[in-house]
């Protein structure tokens, strides 16, 4: 699989919700994640703990340099169908929220 295979969103995603669905991954399913974005891979320390990766890849994607969020959560969004829409940002109008 090459980063080319990977579907944009249509979304920007919530960066907290990102956050927590890159920590609850397994390590490897993190390193699958990594692989696919953009210069992810040569900053990555597999040795360290799940936080502290996910932690240095949000660094690094949120830095000049770096593909910003959008791409990450596409890759997550490819690997794990079924995260879409935890990363979804909130709608107050989606069915089934209170409007205040």
């Amino acid at each position: 699989m090459t980063p080319a295979a990977v579907v944009p969103i249509d979304f920007e995603p919530n960066r907290t919700k990102l956050i927590g669905v890159l920590e609850g991954l397994a390590p490897a399913d993190l390193t699958r994640v990594i692989t696919l974005v953009d210069g992810a891979a040569q900053r990555d320390l597999p040795y360290l703990t799940v936080g502290e990766r996910v932690a240095s890849l949000i660094r690094y994607v949120e830095s000049s340099v770096g593909p910003k969020l959008k791409p990450v959560a596409a890759v997550v969004v490819h690997l794990f169908p079924n995260t879409v829409d935890k990363l979804r940002p909130f709608n107050s109008r989606s069915p089934g929220k209170r409007q205040w």
